[in-house]
């Protein structure tokens, strides 16, 4: 398990999903709310990834639809006390978080793994730096739902 979730490894599951809530949720939103913008100017530049704009933007809503499934339908049954019959909602999340995590490797690919050309603008930097960040904490995302909160829900 990674080392940053240790502190909530005995935490009730409703205080998990809060610090899922605002930690990744609330920030995966608010980094594309800041990534669509930066991308779409900066796909006027020349030598920008002719594919990266229509990927973010797919993959925006890929994301916010896992992301809504998951407050709408996952972390309500959990916090009924009812982990133990999420068997298949847990099951669809970790596959798409498989989905995310080769999106994440498609993302490398089409960045030259976030490489920045020398000519790179202001925003260009900015929005490899976000999406830098981005993947960070959805990597820290999965980890904490994956090894932490669906483990220990359908167990209860």
């Amino acid at each position: 398990m990674n080392p940053k979730f240790h502190i909530y490894q005995n935490s009730p599951l409703s205080l998990i999903i809060d610090h899922i809530l605002q930690r990744y949720h609330e920030v995966h939103r608010m980094q594309f709310a800041n990534i669509l913008p930066l991308a779409e100017q900066c796909a006027k530049c020349d030598d920008f990834p002719t594919q990266l704009l229509p990927f973010l933007q797919a993959f925006s809503v890929d994301l916010e639809n896992h992301l809504q499934k998951e407050e709408q339908v996952l972390f309500p049954l959990i916090n009924a006390g009812r982990g133990s019959m999420a068997t298949m909602p847990v099951r669809v999340m970790m596959m798409e978080h498989d989905n995310h995590q080769v999106a994440l490797s498609q993302l490398a690919d089409l960045t030259n793994n976030l490489t920045l050309p020398e000519n790179a603008s202001s925003e260009w930097q900015q929005l490899y730096e976000i999406l830098q960040q981005f993947r960070d904490d959805l990597l820290d995302h999965i980890d904490i739902e994956n090894e932490l909160l669906f483990p220990r829900a359908l167990n209860e």
